[in-house]
């Protein structure tokens, strides 16, 4: 395993509590520009994401009113989503299926954060087969860049932050997605997409 992703995955709680758990249940509340062009706003406020740790599924509800359930499962895509990885990630990119590598750091706000490029296998959501993902000293994922995929987005700047800690995984309850320009650097004048966490139960 490559060492960087282990101190990801250590700092996220650890590959042994990982190998404890088998699902995860979140409320969350999705919001953004990119929702809004799409003259979809408010389709998944105050929404329940509930999938297992092992496999991508994901199951959204209530979608898109009271009563009804969306599905994401490979080869079975009613709504685009990448939170089944939101919720899984350091510890998914450890599978077989997965590659990962560290590249070069970088630098932003006085810090400087470790690189990892992350190629996800074809059957798993991505919003792009490969993302960047860059950790700070205590294996906190702090930034995500990849082709924003959802609504026909382009490249994209995540940011988790505000982490809490939820049955011994350490998860971002903040996240914020800004369009990137070609000098690497978010535009943070536009929110593409704006992901609060209200709770998190894992079992």
């Amino acid at each position: 395993m490559d060492e960087l992703l282990k101190l990801a995955i250590d700092g996220h709680g650890g590959a042994r509590r990982w190998a404890q758990l088998s699902g995860f249940r979140a409320g969350v509340c999705v919001s953004g520009a990119i929702w809004d062009a799409a003259g979809q706003a408010g389709l998944l406020e105050g929404v329940v994401l509930e999938g297992p740790t092992a496999v991508p599924r994901l199951t959204i509800t209530p979608v898109p009113r009271p009563g009804l359930r969306a599905t994401w499962e490979p080869g079975r895509q009613i709504i685009e989503t990448a939170g089944w990885s939101w919720f899984t990630a350091p510890f998914v990119f450890a599978r077989e299926d997965f590659a990962a590598e560290e590249t070069w750091p970088w630098r932003e706000d006085g810090e400087v954060w470790r690189a990892l490029l992350v190629t996800y296998p074809d059957p798993v959501a991505a919003q792009h087969r490969q993302q960047t993902c860059y950790f700070d000293r205590a294996g906190l994922l702090r930034r995500l860049d990849c082709q924003a995929g959802i609504l026909g987005g382009g490249a994209a700047v995540h940011y988790p932050s505000c982490y809490r800690e939820f049955g011994g995984i350490m998860v971002p309850t903040r996240r914020r997605v800004h369009p990137r320009g070609p000098d690497g650097l978010p535009l943070r004048d536009t929110v593409s997409l704006a992901v609060d966490v209200s709770f998190v139960t894992f079992w």
